[in-house]
């Protein structure tokens, strides 16, 4: 046996869920398989340890709520998805008992500055200054992530770091820098670059790689103040982004694990799960470019 569809995702991680939702909205008939019974990939909510004890075993903060597309687009509110900004954003404590440095919502920066100042306040007025610049970077930050690189985006981004922040010595160099260097000209004292070091890590940028500098006074400084939580444990956005798949009629086949990719003529044209085969067809890509 073998059903046919436009197009065929394999995993309802999040990036799935994101990718079927919009290729359905496109027009398009989709089959999503999921060998799990949960959707979300790493957007879950588990309880591994105790049964009732519940807690999220990879994403908890939510770094770009505010700029990410599908929420608006799947009007996921709507779907089921709450979400909070938590006062304490980041922090590091220390095993002598000194007080902790703790990075608060962006309405509370007067706390960071604070705690921030415990160790150096020429460290607190710089992270102040930063954060207050950066405040409206969403928007410049969305076009980077949510588009395709383009020829002379790395100069763009040079350019932009010196007309930000010039007058405050990071200039267009800093793009070619690594982040452990930029946190290092900007910063002082060893706790506030032991704290900036790892929020750089969990970011996702290796804190020698060069090139990615520029990072830290844009992204990161923009990021810290913004982090969310969905309400009720990540589980809960995986359902409301299933919610929008389901509403724009992807077929979600779950605890179905793909044995085989189907390839002719050096192109994949589908799988096979439970012993049956999805066809993915190019009738609907054809019929687009006939039309236009």
């Amino acid at each position: 046996m073998s059903k046919v569809y436009d197009a065929i995702v394999i995993g309802a991680g999040h990036n799935g869920l994101c990718t079927a939702a919009y290729l359905a909205r496109a027009g398009l008939k989709v089959a999503m398989i999921e060998r799990r019974h949960e959707e979300g990939g790493g957007v879950n909510t588990e309880e591994p340890l105790e049964p009732g004890y519940r807690f999220n075993l990879h994403a908890n903060y939510m770094e770009f709520f505010d700029i990410i597309p599908m929420i608006e687009d799947f009007d996921l509110e709507n779907c089921g998805l709450r979400s909070i900004t938590p006062e304490n954003q980041a922090g590091i404590a220390f095993a002598d008992g000194r007080p902790p440095i703790v990075l608060h919502r962006n309405d509370l920066l007067e706390k960071s500055h604070a705690s921030i100042a415990h160790y150096s306040k020429a460290d607190a007025d710089t992270f102040m200054e930063l954060k207050q610049r950066t405040m409206e970077f969403g928007p410049f930050l969305g076009i980077g992530i949510y588009n395709p690189p383009f020829e002379g985006m790395n100069e763009a981004q040079a350019a932009m770091l010196g007309d930000m922040f010039g007058d405050m010595g990071v200039g267009p160099h800093f793009a070619v820098k690594s982040p452990k260097a930029v946190i290092d000209e900007l910063f002082e004292s060893p706790e506030m670059r032991t704290l900036l070091y790892r929020m750089a890590v969990e970011f996702g940028v290796p804190l020698d790689q060069a090139g990615t500098g520029g990072m830290v006074p844009t992204a990161l400084m923009w990021m810290v103040g913004r982090f969310r939580m969905a309400k009720g444990g990540t589980h809960t956005l995986a359902k409301a982004m299933t919610q929008a798949c389901y509403a724009h009629g992807v077929d979600l086949i779950e605890n179905a694990e793909v044995e085989k990719i189907i390839v002719e003529d050096g192109r994949a044209v589908g799988v096979v799960a439970r012993g049956m085969e999805f066809r993915a067809t190019s009738a609907w890509w054809r019929a687009r470019m006939c039309a236009r």
